[in-house]
């Protein structure tokens, strides 16, 4: 309208989107578009594959599929998605352990321990040795020992996710891109 305000619906999942598109409407605005372009081009854009991308599975679960990479803060950003969207249910962190953080490998482990306590994640099933200091940080933090796993391989990942997963449940995958762990999604859909 002329008052240089318009709501725009963004097809994306997260407060961390907000910012990147408010910096895309500046962009637009300084370039000559009308706040009319600006919506239409902002709410036409797809997100990208594997990046908090969710997933509604037959019996009514929620994946959220962040299965692209990870490192220490897109994973926190990722669990305040988890913690909105999973709001009343159940909540199911999968991760597969950060690679290439070299020194601070350790360190950012026991941050994403951390950050699941406070975003109050059910169940924490990871892969990689690695994520031992996850484990060992959200259980020191009251977690459940009884509500982690660190699985072998994916398959024993699946077979726990499965054994565990109910209708309602919002499932969280996210994980280092060497790990490929998509394959635990499309198993899962």
């Amino acid at each position: 309208d002329e008052s240089g305000q318009i709501d725009i619906s963004l097809p994306f999942l997260g407060e961390h989107f907000v910012g990147l598109a408010l910096a895309a409407a500046a962009v637009g605005k300084v370039s000559g578009l009308s706040l009319e372009e600006i919506k239409r081009g902002l709410e036409s854009v797809a997100p990208q594959p594997h990046r908090l991308v969710p997933i509604r599975l037959k019996d009514g679960s929620l994946v959220l599929d962040d299965t692209y990479n990870a490192n220490p803060l897109a994973v926190v950003e990722a669990l305040n998605v988890l913690s909105q969207v999973g709001r009343g249910r159940r909540k199911i962190f999968v991760f597969g352990e950060m690679k290439e953080l070299g020194q601070y490998e350790e360190k950012g482990h026991k941050e994403v321990g951390r950050e699941i306590v406070r975003t109050k994640v059910d169940y924490l099933f990871t892969l990689g040795e690695l994520t031992r200091h996850t484990i060992d940080e959200a259980t020191r933090r009251g977690l459940p020992k009884s509500h982690t796993f660190l699985a072998t391989d994916k398959d024993e990942l699946l077979a726990k996710i499965m054994e565990t997963k109910r209708r309602g449940d919002t499932i969280l995958i996210k994980g280092s891109r060497s790990l490929a762990m998509e394959e635990l999604v499309e198993k899962l859909r």
